[in-house]
């Protein structure tokens, strides 16, 4: 936007990257985590993954939710309102962490 792209156009580029690069960096992840763990007799890649499964279902409604507010405020002129909110929720993780 800050080299004179629409919004509009700024917001389907945004996720035309995310539709190319999210599955295969998914895919990449998958692969170097289950090659990490030697599996036991009592263990399965069900086991190591669920886990990762359930927080990537998390993010993905997180991420909804912030590209729903997103879109409308950049709709709306109002993207700083998506700045603080990144800047919000990046504190919150880092006390929670």
């Amino acid at each position: 936007m800050l080299l004179g792209v629409g919004r509009r156009r700024a917001e389907e580029f945004s996720f035309a990257l995310a539709v190319v690069l999210t599955p295969a960096v998914v895919i990449k992840e998958v692969h170097r985590f289950t090659g990490a763990h030697d599996l036991t007799a009592n263990e399965s890649t069900w086991h190591l993954l669920g886990p990762s499964l359930a927080g990537m279902g998390l993010s993905f409604l997180a991420g909804l939710t912030a590209l729903r507010w997103l879109s409308r405020w950049l709709e709306q002129g109002r993207w700083h309102f998506f700045g603080a909110y990144c800047l919000f929720a990046a504190l919150a993780v880092l006390i929670a962490a």
